[in-house]
């Protein structure tokens, strides 16, 4: 399965501490959402069943991000971090794609600078056998 987020990939966020209670914050239960809803609609869309709970997953995502006119490197060596990025993409495909993101076995990471118009994640999740 192919996922492509026509989305800005968004770190996720320090959870904030109020009396004895941690909140998340609420542009990450949107960015969250907005993943979710995203993921159902591509599975709906292209006859995809979510992932059987005894299967391994793995897991390539592409992080693309918009290289803005003064950026001369050639790698994102910049922020923000893969491990944030990520946390805040997988759990959102819980019970979407597959039932929990603890199937996924194998993990591939990459964030490229794109020179198309807006910044997207691209997702390829397989059973393996």
């Amino acid at each position: 399965m192919i996922f492509v987020f026509d989305i800005r990939p968004k770190p996720k966020e320090s959870a904030y501490t109020g009396r004895k209670v941690s909140f998340t914050r609420r542009k990450d239960k949107f960015y969250r959402r907005t993943i979710k809803y995203l993921a159902q609609e591509q599975m709906q869309k292209n006859g995809w069943q979510k992932i059987d709970k005894h299967k391994p997953v793995g897991c390539s995502i592409y992080y693309f991000y918009k290289r803005g006119k003064s950026v001369k490197r050639e790698h994102m060596t910049v922020r923000p971090d893969l491990d944030n990025l990520t946390k805040n993409l997988l759990d959102p495909l819980n019970d979407v794609v597959y039932c929990d993101d603890s199937q996924i076995i194998k993990l591939h990471l990459e964030k490229h600078y794109t020179t198309d118009s807006n910044d997207y994640i691209m997702v390829h999740i397989n059973e393996i056998d």
